[in-house]
């Protein structure tokens, strides 16, 4: 057999061959496009590489790797696609602790020879899809929150009053009433009765005449600055409209999601508190999981929620979770685990059995998680329903919004 180590780049990857007993190849530099692609099969060829008696090595560096995974794959090659956990770990033979891409590439050829790694395949191209319409869904929920903060940023400065009227400052109404008036002064400015028949209108009747009073003498008063305030207006215009163009591009990506997951007929959603959109994310990263190894503590450690543990002669570390893995799937588990832990009897028990033996609120919460990725890794296995057990347990109400 031959192995080949890729050590993958932004622009260049490197690549070297190791045969048996003999002494790796001097170190191929190729870049990432289709000229790159060429001169490595060339190489390849050179050094007698057979498909069939070739195992090919890379590390899952980014998202560098997977073009060049997918075009190998496709010519017939055996890739492994290994963590780069696994390449450090083997890091330390050389005692001068060097690194480099030519010494890279060849330690990854090593670890394949070692027996490091199994043959990765393409993943189904729905699953695929489905992974990246999750992961830039949460990423564009992230970009609204840092919105809100810049736009609350504003508030606090111009009309600190604006927060103590509206519960939700980002319901609909308080937010089409600052892009009508983005400053104190234009509220106080107005006049009582066109300022009422506006709030009247923003909010479909549902404010009263009082709300309008309230708001025009808090405006009145107000403690904010009253300096720069064009350069506040206008910056406060332009955050609700990027808010708002980001509203509906997650609209539609959850529209795309809600289609993908009804395809795969999945029965994680009849678990509490995961949803449409958990559900497609639970699926999509979860696509190079074994599903029938029974073994529910490997999807434990899959989704980096198993414990760290530091253990030495007299010595006991503090237990904290590996965190390893796909932090997008542990962000779903954790999510649903919330939601269950006061409204699923089944995990109510678990998180009460917790806090009555003194476990601080957030620990008793991990066991929660822990259970949940076991009902998750079960239904991944059998696709049937979720179904309780245990006793029944006095269940507290709680809304999560995701």
């Amino acid at each position: 057999m031959k192995y080949v180590g890729i050590d993958i780049g932004k622009m260049n990857h490197y690549a070297s061959v190791i045969d048996g007993n003999n002494p790796a190849t001097k170190p191929l530099k190729f870049n990432s496009v289709r000229e790159g692609y060429d001169s490595f099969l060339a190489y390849l060829a050179k050094n007698d590489c057979i498909k069939t008696e070739t195992i090919i090595g890379l590390e899952a560096t980014g998202h560098y790797w997977l073009t060049l995974f997918e075009k190998l794959k496709h010519d017939g090659y055996t890739v492994y696609v290994l963590n780069p956990l696994q390449v450090d770990s083997h890091r330390n033979e050389n005692i001068r602790g060097a690194k480099t891409d030519e010494i890279d590439c060849q330690l990854i050829a090593k670890v394949i020879q070692f027996g490091a790694g199994r043959s990765t395949n393409l993943p189904q191209e729905d699953l695929f899809a489905l992974k990246q319409l999750c992961r830039f869904r949460i990423d564009l929920v992230k970009r609204t929150t840092q919105l809100k903060l810049k736009i609350i940023t504003v508030l606090d400065q111009v009309f600190p009053e604006y927060q103590t009227i509206f519960k939700d400052i980002f319901c609909k109404t308080a937010t089409e009433l600052l892009k009508e008036y983005t400053t104190a002064d234009m509220i106080a400015q107005e006049d009582l009765d066109k300022l009422t028949q506006v709030i009247r209108t923003v909010s479909k009747k549902q404010l009263s005449a009082e709300k309008a009073q309230e708001l025009h003498a808090k405006a009145q008063n107000t403690f904010g600055i009253k300096y720069g305030l064009d350069a506040f207006s206008l910056k406060l215009r332009c955050l609700i409209a990027e808010l708002e163009h980001l509203d509906r591009e997650i609209a539609l990506i959850e529209k795309e999601i809600e289609i993908a997951v009804t395809k795969q007929h999945t029965s994680l959603t009849s678990i509490p508190g995961v949803s449409i959109t958990a559900a497609g994310t639970i699926l999509g990263e979860t696509v190079e999981y074994n599903k029938d190894n029974p073994d529910s503590r490997s999807f434990l450690a899959f989704a980096g929620l198993d414990p760290k543990i530091r253990d030495s002669g007299k010595y006991t570390g503090r237990m904290k979770m590996t965190k390893r893995g796909s932090p997008y799937l542990r962000y779903a588990i954790n999510t649903a685990a919330f939601y269950a832990a006061f409204n699923e009897p089944m995990f109510v028990k678990v998180y009460k059995k917790q806090v009555g033996r003194g476990k601080p609120k957030g620990l008793a919460l991990a066991y929660v998680a822990k259970k949940m990725a076991y009902v998750v890794a079960a239904i991944l296995r059998t696709n049937e329903p979720f179904v309780p057990k245990g006793d029944e347990e006095q269940v507290i109400p709680v809304t999560l919004f995701a």
